[in-house]
């Protein structure tokens, strides 16, 4: 079963250094990443990734339609609130080296 990332996606630690980018000191999936994983369906439905196989959309399209896109609506989120804390600690450290 295979999707392809529409945004960029953090990457687990098992996940080879070939297959990811390291952003802001972040291993990250980038957009447009092919991922081959039995529940590749749930990045589809999440409004994550775009199915590649008949198989995968197939299993997305058995999910239930309430909660479709909101895995990518809650990724947004916290990827919104990871930057804010970023910035916060990069104005913290500026701040420090000016004291």
């Amino acid at each position: 079963m295979k999707c392809r990332l529409l945004i960029p996606m953090p990457a687990a630690a098992y996940v080879p250094d070939d297959d990811i980018e390291v952003v802001d000191g972040v291993r990250t999936f980038p957009r447009g990443a092919v991922i081959e994983n039995p529940e590749a369906y749930k990045l589809v439905h999440g409004g994550i990734a775009e199915a590649m196989d008949d198989e995968c959309r197939r299993a997305a399209a058995r999910c239930p339609a309430k909660t479709r896109g909101g895995l990518r609506a809650n990724h947004e989120h916290i990827m919104r609130e990871l930057e804010d804390a970023r910035d916060e600690m990069r104005s913290e450290e500026i701040e420090d080296r000016l004291s």
